[in-house]
């Protein structure tokens, strides 16, 4: 015997899909903005030692301690 599911159980399924879907688009974004966040820290981080900016790469060095 096959059993049809009710209406109830499908909206519940969809919402599930939904929250599911929702995770994953957020979980991706905040991938997305960490990588950015660690390229932007070495690109400055790279600009400081071309300047032979020492105070700033050790704030720097802290910043992407802090990231990791």
């Amino acid at each position: 015997m096959i059993r049809r599911q009710s209406h109830s159980t499908n909206i519940f399924l969809e919402m599930s899909d939904m929250n599911r879907n929702r995770q994953q688009t957020f979980t991706q974004a905040a991938t997305a903005h960490r990588e950015n966040l660690q390229k932007n820290l070495q690109r400055r981080m790279e600009a400081a030692r071309d300047r032979g900016d020492e105070n700033l790469l050790k704030m720097l060095e802290a910043e992407a301690n802090y990231l990791k």
